[in-house]
C-alpha cells in the first residue's frame, strides 16, 4: 500500500485480500475483504458545516465524522470519489471517474457524477 494516505491510522479497518494503489486517501472507512480500489480513489469522512449563511464556511468548522463502508467482494474504479458515510455494498462496481452520493445495491454497478446505476451483476 505505497502512497496510500491513511490520515492518522484511527477509523481504518482493512479486511483480508485487498488491493488498494497509490494515491488512494482513506478517511473514516471499514473496508471488507476481497475489495480492489484503484488509483487516486478518494473516501472523504468529513464535510465543512456551511449553513450559517453570515458566518465564513472557513469558520464554521466541521461536520459530526461519517464512517464509509465497503462490503466484500467490491471494485472501486481509478479517480472514484465517495462522500461520507456512504454504504458500497457487497459485489459493487464503481466505475472510473465516478463521485458516489448515496448507497449502493449489492451487485450494483454505478457510474457518473453523481453515480448512477447502470445495471446489475448477474
Amino acid at each position: 500500500m505505497a502512497g496510500v494516505y491513511i490520515g492518522d491510522g484511527n477509523d481504518i479497518e482493512i479486511g483480508n485480500n485487498c488491493n488498494i494503489n497509490e494515491g488512494v486517501r482513506l478517511d473514516n472507512v471499514k473496508i471488507g475483504n476481497n475489495v480492489m480500489i484503484a488509483r487516486e480513489s478518494v473516501f472523504l469522512g468529513k464535510m465543512h458545516e456551511f449553513k450559517n449563511i453570515s458566518i465564513p464556511m472557513i469558520e464554521q468548522g466541521i461536520k459530526g465524522k461519517k464512517f464509509t463502508i465497503i462490503e466484500d467482494d467490491v471494485w472501486i474504479g481509478i479517480r472514484t470519489i465517495v462522500m461520507p458515510g456512504i454504504t458500497i455494498k457487497k459485489g459493487s462496481i464503481i466505475a472510473a471517474g465516478a463521485v458516489l452520493t448515496k448507497d449502493t445495491s449489492t451487485n450494483g454497478i454505478y457510474g457518473g457524477i453523481p453515480a448512477r446505476l447502470i445495471k446489475e451483476r448477474e
